[in-house]
């Protein structure tokens, strides 16, 4: 150190103290890496150059603010991105941050550190010690990757003053020390040796031997055994480094005016070359030798050995390399090679990519369109913002320089360059490091491809394995690059992209799923590292349901890499697939809000007839109405759906406790489920098993339900379009209530991952499976002699495929592992731990009540006057209560689990409170294991009687209160217990038994089909109000239910004023009715009302959107149908001609209260001040087919039909009719008379109408049999009239039924009869 401080003794004391801190940093941390320099040459050297890069010796100043950093210290201690700028003062540095920032307003440039970094550069090595092609900063006390812009080999191994730099951290990964960040080397380091004269051929290679491009190919031509080339020429084209088994490689391609040369460079010594060439650049390689590559069709290719050298060339020394070969005489200047490569690499900036792709300027070589199906017809982008999926596209091969201005996901390769144009690089391995956010970069041979996939921009560059990427500008900002970690979830898609060979447009979908259900369901059900191997799922079933058989082919890197012309998965791409958009719940429902007015037409609510309804008969039809739409029928795309499926969580929620819940992060969404039944009818019934609980599944196909509730008074039809008698306290349509819910059948759902319920049940399925086909192939080997050889061989590929089943179920089982942690307070799916103990009890569901509230007494939890949600379970236990060491939950019954002698105890279980959340799982016939957990007494899973005096006989069965802690898991039937055994309390009847029914039963449970429902006035008054703004007060609806093949309708009536609302109540939907009474009318029709036991379970789901499902209404004969009455049908066809016309009624009355309307309501007591109204018209003829006759009804607009007047006719009748009020003829005799006068010429004129011809017509009408006419012809005969007939002298008394009653609802007119 003397002899070092000797040169200094000038200085002051402060710099002599820095120079010696200078000289104890050079000793222990640079002269171990370099050999050969001692430690005061070395100090020196570093003093010298400083004051030279400083520019300051005439004043001898040394740079005392600056410190000397290990690399150690800069990668344990700088935890925030910095930057060293030796030679820059503080205005210099202010204004450099300033132009980065204004440049980028959301960011902040890199703050700057007073610190000196001195090192030696070298090729980085792997775990294995092998080259991997990096670079790095080194000395005494560690390494850094370094990323460099134009690296030079001279600079391996010297000892290096680096200037300027930037280091980037990357703490919070937790990787290791060596590795936490990397160095960014702005411009050329400086050497601390001596100033020796730096060569472009530090191996010296002989490059006046070397050859060009294409003297090279005609050497390749014929493989000369121990041939070593060295070949010369410009860089066209650079690969990525690949690690393809352990061994790494890249290739890079050399072109000589029209021809072009791939070089491979397979040495691990030679990898690093790869930073140190780039397209443009020209350089030597020495040594190579002609190799052969099987995979490749053009198999023979230059490969680098290990006395391969690169040399980097000026480029006006490659010309005068062209003269010196004698068989290549040169006749291009150097400016004329300059000129035509400039030509050949055509760089697109964002100006011109915007002027030349998105202003439409590309012609059809460019970009071409071309349709999959038949119709191969272009697809005009110009005119459609998201092009129809299943269209394939061409890429255009281009290079393009500009900004990096986004990072969207590092480790998925997504970025956005100049704010405009999306950027992947997913198709070969990403480089993170150095690009951050403010990066120039250069890229080549990069695809355009243009509106790829609506998740992303619509100009998008991507890289395939011929790409190459330079960064000519590092970032000036302070953003830091996330690197690669094994718990990122973003990490897993660059692999998922090579496993399912996807094309750009599904791994952008991807990307977006990914992304999507990060935000949606993690970390609640999902955990963060398992998002990607969801989105992987959703992505395959989503391809399988689409364009099955599509993906999981082989990249050939080879071909994609080497091959002239060029292809690969990038040259054609798909537009918008997957075709379907996911959405979160909360999206969903917003969108079913948005359009559940915006569809709406209330006129479309109204019958044919809606014109001539009053107030009081306008505004029921319009207090309910609903929208359906198909999920998958939306437009633009079709809907997916991501959630998990749950049960109410708590009785605080009532509006789900009727149904399922999907429910993400975002929100939760009613579900109406069914599912298919196992017989081989096809039919749907409603959803039992309790494994669908906690299963995350994907839902394609449903159907989106939106209820409408509407409060109006309108007078008439004429004021349906003012929303004023619209009656809210906000007054806007748009702040109504309204339910959304969907529908949708659990064996359209897809599992992404499943529940450990459901897991169970799967193995459980594969294995009865699998028992199954081996019983099959037992029976077949049964056969003759000659069948049984040929059984014996089906027999072995049985075995094999059911081996083969058991492995796919096990790798099904590791593949579908519960990637999911629910978190269910009080729900059904939260496991319990392994260890506590448990107790259970078998039981199979004989009768279920419904929901509602009901007045649970003292310690309610509901509050006001102790009403809670409750429900009753009339149920057999098969069994005594066992003990567990831990929950079985629905894994097969046990032999102890089941009485030997098969008897059963009957038991009523109590739902209250949050166990109400069991509801829409328990159905009857159905076998479950009722389970209570920390507990081994039996005694708490046993019924208790209640309480009575002696002498009193007991008939009840023992209840048991349903605790909120205790789990009920679905169990299959055991096979002891036969089908034909399960007696179920009472009888499920069809509509037509219940109508038919002829014994005295009161309480009646039935299916039907909703065909219609109509909202009623409530006539009690208001209701009592509650805290629940679910409960619909004093809401009555009364449903018409039919059969699914014949006319026959029963009218229920249900009352839910104080039920939770049950969602799925819909024309078309199949619903059970169980525990409804059956009432007769005054006019003997039978109709069923909903009691507080009634209950309602949705079975199937309809198939359609038209909200009324009324079948075809078939031809009948009259006296056919006169005879049978209902029993024949409800609604019919009848071919008829009208005798006469029997009764005609034409009137203006108060919309308001009905009365007769001439120039104002003719009410007086009280007095009705109403100032519309509205025409009626009702009309009464006698038909006949021939077989029968009978008295048809036509209300208005029929009679207009009828009556054969025309519109302006029918209008000048109403018009004339306005002064009296009202007019009303009926038949006597011959003749038609009314109360007026005779004389009357509106009488007169209808009399000739009613008996001209044009009225006798023959017709075809649609017809409903009348209210009187609903019972059979069997209870009729009591109604029947006695009559006289006299013939001749003699007199005859029979009783004559009354003629058959219809009500017209359409006419279509006969052109013969």
């Amino acid at each position: 150190m003397e002899t070092f401080l000797a040169n200094f003794h000038q200085r002051s004391e402060v710099e002599r103290e820095w120079l010696q801190q200078l000289f104890v940093f050079v000793k222990d941390n640079l002269c171990p890496v370099v050999s050969g320099f001692p430690p005061e040459q070395l100090a020196l050297a570093l003093v010298l150059r400083l004051e030279r890069a400083l520019g300051s010796s005439c004043i001898r100043s040394f740079p005392l603010s600056y410190r000397l950093v290990s690399v150690s210290e800069l990668a344990t201690r700088q935890r925030t991105p910095s930057c060293s700028n030796l030679t820059w003062s503080t205005n210099q540095h202010i204004d450099w941050a300033r132009e980065a920032e204004q440049a980028h307003p959301s960011h902040k440039a890199l703050p700057r550190c007073n610190l000196l970094l001195i090192g030696c550069l070298s090729n980085g090595r792997g775990l294995g010690g092998a080259c991997d092609g990096s670079w790095m900063v080194r000395d005494a006390s560690g390494s850094l990757h370094a990323e460099l812009l134009s690296p030079s080999p001279l600079w391996l191994g010297l000892p290096l003053l680096f200037p300027f730099w930037n280091y980037i951290p990357q703490h919070a990964l937790g990787q290791d020390q060596d590795n936490q960040g990397y160095l960014e080397l702005i411009g050329c380091p400086l050497p601390l040796t001596s100033d020796s004269e730096m060569t472009f051929n530090p191996a010296d290679v002989n490059v006046s031997k070397a050859v060009g491009v294409k003297e090279a190919m005609r050497l390749m031509e014929h493989r000369v055994k121990g041939l070593r080339v060295c070949v010369y020429g410009e860089v066209c084209g650079v690969g990525p480094l690949l690690d393809i088994t352990g061994n790494a490689f890249f290739y890079l391609r050399l072109r000589e005016r029209q021809n072009t040369l791939p070089v491979l460079v397979m040495e691990p010594g030679c990898l690093w070359w790869r930073r140190c060439v780039y397209v443009g650049g020209h350089v030597c390689v020495s040594a190579l030798r002609l190799c052969v590559l099987r995979g490749w069709s053009s198999n023979r290719v230059l490969c680098v050995t290990t006395g391969s050298c690169l040399s980097l060339l000026p480029h006006t020394l490659t010309p005068d390399l062209s003269d010196a070969q004698g068989n290549t005489p040169n006749t291009h200047t150097p400016d004329a090679v300059t000129h035509s490569s400039a030509e050949e690499t055509q760089f697109f900036d964002r100006s011109s990519v915007g002027s030349a792709f998105l202003g439409g300027q590309m012609d059809d070589r460019q970009v071409e369109d071309r349709q999959v199906d038949e119709t191969d017809e272009p697809m005009d982008e110009t005119c459609c913002i998201i092009p129809s999926p299943h269209s394939t596209k061409h890429s255009r091969v281009i290079s393009y320089q500009g900004v990096l201005t986004c990072v969207l996901s590092a480790e998925a390769g997504l970025y956005v360059i100049d704010g405009k144009v999306g950027l992947c690089l997913a198709y070969q391995p990403i480089q993170r490091r150095g690009l951050r956010p403010g990066a120039e970069i250069e890229l080549h041979d990069v695809h355009f491809l243009y509106r790829a996939s609506p998740h992303c921009l619509p100009s998008m560059l991507c890289m395939c394995l011929r790409s190459s990427l330079r960064i000519t500008s590092f970032s000036r900002l302070g953003s830091e690059v996330s690197g690669h970690s094994d718990i990122s979830s973003d990490a897993l898609l660059p692999r998922l992209l090579l496993e399912m060979n996807l094309g750009i447009s599904q791994y952008l979908w991807l990307c977006h799923c990914c992304t999507a259900l990060s935000d949606r369901l993690v970390p609640h059900w999902v955990r963060a590292e398992r998002a990607a191997v969801v989105a992987g799922r959703l992505l395959e079933w989503v391809l399988t349901w689409e364009t099955p058989g599509v993906g999981g082919g082989r990249r050939d890197i080879y071909r994609e890499m080497l091959q002239e012309p060029h292809h690969c998965p990038l040259t054609e791409y798909q537009v918008c697939s997957p075709g379907c958009e996911y959405v979160s719940v909360s999206e969903c429902v917003s969108a079913m809000q948005a359009e559940c007015w915006s569809s709406l037409s209330l006129t479309s609510l109204l019958p044919g007839s809606g014109s001539s309804l009053t107030q009081a008969e306008l505004n029921p039809l319009l207090a309910w109405s609903v929208g359906l739409s198909l999920g998958q029928d939306r437009r633009p795309r079709p809907l997916l759906l991501v959630g998990v499926l749950e049960l109410p969580r708590t009785h605080t929620a009532p509006s789900g406790a009727h149904t399922l819940l999907l429910r993400d992060q975002t929100g939760t969404l009613t579900c109406v489920n069914v599912e298919t039944s196992g017989d081989d009818s096809g039919g749907q019934r409603a959803v039992s098993s309790t494994a669908w609980i906690g299963c995350l599944v994907a839902v394609r196909c449903f159907t989106m339900v939106m209820e409408r509730f509407l409060q109006s008074k309108f007078p008439t039809y004429e004021h349906l379009d003012q929303e004023r008698y619209i009656t809210h306290k906000h007054c806007s349509i748009c702040q109504i209530p309204q339910k959304v819910y969907i529908q949708l059948c659990l064996n359209d759902l897809h599992i992404l991952s499943p529940s450990a319920s459901m897991a169970t049940a799967l193995r459980e399925k594969n294995r009865v499976g699998g028992e199954e086909r081996r019983e099959g192939g037992e029976e077949r080997r049964e056969g003759g002699e000659e069948r049984r050889e040929g059984g014996e061989e089906r027999m072995e590929e049985e075995d094999e495929e059911g081996e083969g089943g058991a492995k796919r179920a096990r790798y099904e089982d590791r593949e579908n592992k519960p990637c999911i942690s629910i978190e269910t307070p009080g729900g059904g799916e939260s496991s319990l731990p392994g260890g506590k103990p448990c107790i259970s009890v078998a039981m199979r569901v004989m009768w279920k009540e419904g929901v509602a509230w009901r007045n649970e007494g003292h310690d309610s939890e509901a509050g006001e006057a102790g009403l809670s949600l409750c429900f009753s379970v009339k149920a057999e236990t098969i069994g005594l209560v066992q003990c567990w060491g831990r929950d079985p939950k629905n894994s097969p019954l046990q032999e102890r689990e089941i009485d030997r002698d098969g008897q059963t105890t009957p038991v009523d279980l109590l739902f209250v409170r949050s166990s109400v959340r069991w509801f829409p799982l328990i159905h009857a016939g159905s076998f479950y294991r009722l389970t209570a957990p920390n507990t081994q007494d039996p005694s708490v899973l046993t019924g208790c009687l209640v309480a009575v005096k002696s002498g009193v006989e007991l008939h009840a069965s023992p209840s048991l209160m349903v605790r909120s802690d205790w789990r009920i898991h679905t169990v299959t039937r055991p096979l002891r217990i036969s089908p034909d055994s399960q007696v179920i309390t009472q009888k499920v009847m069809s509509v037509a038994e219940v109508l038919d029914c002829r014994c005295d039963v009161e309480l009646v449970s039935f299916y039907g089909l909703i065909s219609q429902r109509i909202t009623l006035q409530d006539q009690r008054g208001p209701a009592p109000t509650t805290q629940y703004t679910d409960v619909e007060s004093g809401l009555s609806v009364r449903l018409t239910v039919c059969l699914e093949t014949r006319g026959r309708s029963l009218h229920v009536y249900l009352d839910l004023s104080h039920t939770p609302y049950p969602p799925g109540i819909i024309p078309g939907n199949t619903v059970l009715f169980t525990g409804f009474q059956r009432r007769l009318s005054r006019v003997g029709a039978v109709y069923c009302r909903s009691l507080p036991v009634s209950c309602l379970t949705v079975t199937a789901v309809g198939k359609t959107t038209a909200q009324s499902c009324e079948p075809t209404p078939p031809i009948v004969l009259l006296g056919v149908w006169g005879m049978a009455g209902a029993e024949q049908c409800v609604f019919g066809r009848v071919r008829a001609h009208v005798v006469c016309v029997l009764y005609l009624q034409l009137q203006w009355i108060c919309s308001l209260c009905g009365s007769i309307y001439t120039q104002r309501c003719t009410r007086s007591h009280p007095l009705c001040d109403s100032a519309s109204s509205v025409f009626q018209a009702v009309a009464k003829t006698v038909v006949e087919d021939g077989s029968g006759e009978a008295h048809i009804w036509f209300s208005c607009p029929l009679v207009s039909c009828l009556l054969g007047l025309t519109t302006p006719q029918w209008e000048g009748l109403q018009r004339s009719l306005r002064a009296r009020g009202h007019l009303r003829v009926y038949t006597r005799g011959r003749s038609l008379v009314s109360d007026l006068t005779c004389d009357d010429p509106l009488l007169q004129y209808l009399s000739c109408v009613c008996n001209s011809s044009a009225v006798c017509r023959p017709l075809t009408l649609s017809c409903t049999l009348h209210t009187r006419s609903h019972t059979p012809a069997a209870h009729r005969e009591d109604s029947a009239q006695l009559k006289r007939l006299t013939r001749g002298d003699r007199e005859f008394v029979t009783k004559m039924p009354p003629p058959l009653q219809l009500t017209c609802t359409h006419i279509l007119e006969e052109e013969t009869y």
